[in-house]
Parts: structure tokens; sequence; C-alpha cells
């Protein structure tokens, strides 16, 4: 198993324009290649005395000593997929930040909520991939997926027709039912997806958001995301069993014991909760729901080409060189003007 090796830094503006690197340890730590135990730190030099092992110095000032404190108390989980860094959790998912290559790099971070039973989630998942197809940063995004349950009373499976759960819910006639069927039936064809809708088994969304939760711990939330809207939507997988969640989940890449273990307990069901919580602090009340560095949303599914201007804005926005005015006196490393 071969080895990468990791320059932990911040990205900050350059006087000139673009942006440079500084560093917050003049040593380089190791990271193994290929999958790891969950929970293993992988910046191993932690156990150490930490200003010893990673050569934190008075040069570095207090602000920065506690964002990288703070960052090497946070868990990585290495993606089974081939390397392209760790998988970011945590501090540093929510500060838009992602490892990849030698040194940690500003990224753009995409929360979308959405439901495992609702379609034009798939929908909106499909345009958002052919959005980033087009976005030229797009190997710096990191997608996060959020719960959001549209009928947390639902039974594991709800017994019915796809079109007449629909007109009971929406409180008009069968007919109005099929009709909404055949509109995102075809709006999916549009988007390059394949709905079988007159075979979806409606049910309890809940024990899936937590194996969400677990693909997220993996490294590979998209993944079990995916497998998951298509079982549903397109081979009439029956999303509130566990029998049929245990199936898919392996599908997915996800191991059968650890998928097992979730299933017969409460794992990640805080975290499904939390989702939820925030999403009614952000008055999200309809999904699929897409929030670009925490301050561009998109609610519903919406167009690929809005998408993609909304992603260049944000990342124009947050990419802006500093333009530095003037100069007055300060302190340096070697002492203060006078």
């Amino acid at each position: 198993m071969g080895q990468r090796e990791l320059v932990v830094g911040i990205r900050l503006p350059a006087a000139r324009g673009g942006f440079e690197m500084l560093p917050l340890s003049g040593r380089r730590h190791r990271i193994r290649d290929g999958p790891r135990q969950p929970g293993r730190k992988v910046l191993e030099a932690r156990r150490q005395h930490r200003g010893e092992a990673l050569g934190i110095t008075g040069r570095h000032s207090a602000q920065e000593k506690r964002w990288y404190w703070d960052q090497l108390g946070r868990r990585w989980h290495q993606s089974t997929l081939p390397y392209r860094g760790p998988a970011v959790s945590g501090s540093w998912a929510r500060r838009g930040m992602t490892a990849r290559g030698r040194c940690v790099v500003v990224s753009m971070r995409i929360d979308i909520w959405s439901d495992i039973v609702c379609p034009w989630c798939a929908i909106g998942k499909a345009h958002l991939d052919a959005a980033l197809a087009e976005f030229e940063h797009a190997d710096e995004v990191d997608i996060v997926w959020r719960s959001f349950e549209l009928d947390p009373g639902a039974p594991s499976v709800r017994e019915g027709e796809y079109s007449e759960i629909l007109a009971r819910k929406y409180g008009t006639t069968v007919d109005g039912g099929q009709a909404m069927v055949r509109q995102m039936s075809e709006r999916a064809v549009e988007s390059g997806l394949h709905f079988a809708l007159e075979q979806a088994r409606s049910g309890n969304s809940f024990d899936a958001h937590r194996l969400v939760h677990l693909g997220a711990e993996r490294g590979m939330q998209n993944q079990v995301k995916e497998r998951f809207l298509g079982a549903y939507l397109s081979e009439g997988a029956a999303i509130g069993e566990h029998a049929t969640l245990q199936r898919v989940a392996v599908d997915a890449g996800l191991d059968p014991i650890e998928v097992r273990g979730v299933l017969g307990s409460d794992a990640y069901g805080a975290a499904v909760r939390a989702d939820e919580s925030e999403a009614l602090e952000r008055a999200i009340t309809g999904v699929p729901y897409f929030l670009i560095d925490g301050r561009f949303a998109i609610p519903g599914a919406q167009s690929a080409e809005l998408i993609l201007q909304t992603l260049r804005r944000a990342w124009r926005e947050s990419h802006e060189a500093v333009t530095v005015v003037g100069g007055g006196a300060a302190c340096g490393p070697d002492g203060c003007a006078v």
C-alpha cells in the first residue's frame, strides 16, 4: 500500500493577484493510500507532542494556531475509490475546504436537502451533474447530501398505486395523480433518466437517510444516494424495508456488516434529525434545495443552465483577490516599524 504526502496550510490571496499557500507546518505528514478503518486519525503525528511534531512556532499567529488545532481534531475518512485525497467532514467541510494533492485548498461546498422518495430530487441531481460537467472548477466542489423526509410518518411500505397515493396526498383526483406521474416521467427522460413510477413502492425513508450518512463516513455518500434514488424510482424497490435497504446499500459499495449494524440500531438517527432541524431553521419546505457555500440557494429542480450560472457566480465572489490600499506602520516577525 503506497503513501502520499500532504502539506497543511491556508490558501491566501497573493499581493499581485491569484493565491499563495501559507503552510502551517514545516513537516509533511504521510497519508496511506487506500481504505482505512473508521475513526483513525489521518495525521498520526498528532499522537506526539503537538508543538514539536507539527512545527507550530511563534511565527504563526494565535488565530492560525487555533485554526490548525481545530482541524487536527477532526476525523478524516479515506474513500475506497482511487486516491484523490481524503474526504473531509466536520469543521473542514463546513469551512468549505478539502484535501487535494499536496496541500489544503479552498473549495466550494454544495449542501443538498433531498428525499429518497422524491422524483424531482433525482431530476435536480441530474441537472446539477450536467452543470458540473461544464463548470471549470468541478474538481474542487464538495457535495454534501442532507436529509429531508417528505412524509416522516409513513409506514415502511405504503400500499396502493403511486398515482393514487399522489392523488390522496395532494387532494386531487386519480387522473390528476396520473398526470403528475406523466409529467415527472417526461421530465426524467429529458434529463437522461428513466422512471418506473408505476412500480414505485412508497414508504418511510428515515433508515435510508441513516445509511446515506454512513456512506458519508466512508467517503462514498454520493454513490449511496444515487443508488437509492435509482432503486426506488426506476426499479420499484421498497426503500422502507430493511431487507431492500441491505441489498441496495451493499450494491452501492457499503460493507454488509456495517449496514446490518446501522439498521439494527439507531446509528446516525441524530444526524438525520440535525439535517431536518437545520432545514426547518432555514425555512426549507420543499426539496430538492441546493445551498452553495452557505450563501446561494436554489430551491427546486432548476435548469442546468441556472445552476451553472450560480456556481460560477459563487466561485467568482468567493475567490476575488484582496485589493491592498496604501501602506502603514506594522509589526512583523523581525520587530515593529518605528
